[in-house]
């Protein structure tokens, strides 16, 4: 009886060129050697985490932007985070984002339990899906090489989300996170992450709240009891820069 052919590295990337090909294979996936380390290593375990950037928060005529606009022009949050963004890419840093549920129209009929957060999405129709509000502010689009994750429906990017095996899918070992709100979907998040055995950096000046108190408490309290590091964009961009 003769023996199985064994199957080589070539037999495997032509099937998958193959699949590719057949449009099998998720558009922009890509057919390398099986041995090459990919881009992961190249840009290092620094992963920049951007949260809500949606033009409801940060744009003029948002919803919300009324709101935090006193704390945010304070602190120059959004341009804050911008750079963050663009200096991540610039140094290869990979760029996540962690947004909110858009909701449609019945998305909360039937919910035993809606919290405070779910009842002012629902009742303002905050980021509703297919507006203006619910886009993201046109300076932060994602670019190809940015990851964008499931939407979170609550406040946390990490429960009903697959941002954890996204990050950990390509050996993502410490997070920077910016924006919207510091007290709620930033901390959350930074909350989270540390439980799942992130190193996690949080930025004072790339976040905002709805009032100089909340966003205090987060930064000044409530940050340095959870996060590895709190930082300035400033302190920021240098860990991006040091690899």
């Amino acid at each position: 009886m003769s023996k199985p052919t064994p199957i080589s590295r070539r037999h495997l990337l032509g099937g998958t060129t193959a699949l590719a090909a057949a449009g099998a294979l998720p558009l922009g996936a890509r057919a390398g050697k099986i041995d090459d380390p990919g881009d992961g290593h190249a840009r290092g375990r620094t992963a920049l985490v951007v949260i809500d950037p949606y033009n409801d928060f940060i744009s003029p005529g948002g919803k919300r932007w009324e709101s935090i606009r006193s704390v945010a022009e304070r602190l120059g949050t959004v341009p804050n985070m911008l750079r963050l963004v663009e200096s991540a890419r610039a140094a290869g840093v990979w760029v996540y984002y962690s947004l909110h549920h858009r909701p449609k129209p019945g998305d909360y009929n039937g919910w035993l339990h809606p919290n405070p957060s779910h009842a002012a999405v629902r009742d303002s129709e905050l980021f509703a899906y297919g507006t203006w509000g619910g886009t993201i502010r046109n300076e932060f689009a994602p670019k190809p090489g940015d990851v964008v994750c499931q939407e979170h429906w609550t406040t946390g990017g990490f429960n009903t989300t697959d941002m954890d095996f996204l990050l950990k899918a390509r050996g993502i070992e410490r997070l920077v996170l910016c924006g919207l709100l510091s007290g709620s979907c930033v901390e959350m998040t930074g909350r989270h992450a540390v439980e799942l055995g992130y190193h996690v950096t949080m930025v004072t000046d790339a976040v905002a709240d709805g009032s100089e108190e909340v966003h205090r408490a987060a930064v000044e309290l409530n940050y340095p009891r959870f996060a590895q590091a709190v930082v300035d964009t400033d302190e920021a961009i240098r860990i991006f820069n040091q690899g």
